[in-house]
């Protein structure tokens, strides 16, 4: 019973859950869309659901992380980036895409959400950071995301130093 279980070990493409892959960055983020919307449902904020949303953008940044490391190109592994994908797209089209585009989307709204423990919102935009060259893969792109940033420091520039846009604009 012991060697069965050691050879499914064994037998892990990728240690600790990390497969980048279109079904990975998929499941990851229909989980991050459930355990939000249960953190919004329930009346007082549950340390289980905000554990539970930490660890998963903790996945998430992990699996960007080695997407990035390996030098792979995401379009070889079937992952669409934000600029590769239409937006004309057929149903069936759309679920075989990665969701970068809707993860991205999540993401900044996290970083947005004031009823969000700080955690969770330093933690979305450190997600950000680590998959930066997947959810703003042209350079234009990111030069605005960063021009957007200076902006809304230099409009607030007493806000906190541990604030998701300040943390992001610094990295």
């Amino acid at each position: 019973d012991k060697d069965v279980g050691m050879n499914c070990i064994l037998n892990l493409d990728e240690v600790y859950a990390l497969e980048p892959s279109t079904e990975t960055f998929s499941l990851l983020y229909e989980i991050l869309q459930f355990l939000v919307s249960e953190f919004e449902k329930s009346s007082s904020s549950s340390e289980s659901t905000i554990e539970m949303i930490e660890r998963t953008l903790n996945l998430l940044s992990s699996n960007f992380r080695q997407l990035v490391a390996s030098d792979v190109d995401p379009i070889e592994v079937g992952i669409k980036l934000a600029s590769n994908t239409s937006t004309t797209t057929s149903a069936t089209q759309k679920k075989e895409q990665t969701p970068i585009p809707d993860l991205l989307k999540l993401l900044k709204s996290l970083m947005e959400r004031e009823n969000l423990p700080s955690s969770i919102r330093v933690s979305s935009a450190e997600v950000i950071h680590t998959g930066l060259v997947l959810l703003y893969p042209e350079p234009r792109v990111r030069a605005e995301l960063l021009s957007s940033l200076i902006t809304r420091q230099k409009q607030s520039p007493s806000s906190s130093t541990n604030s998701p846009h300040y943390i992001l604009l610094n990295r």
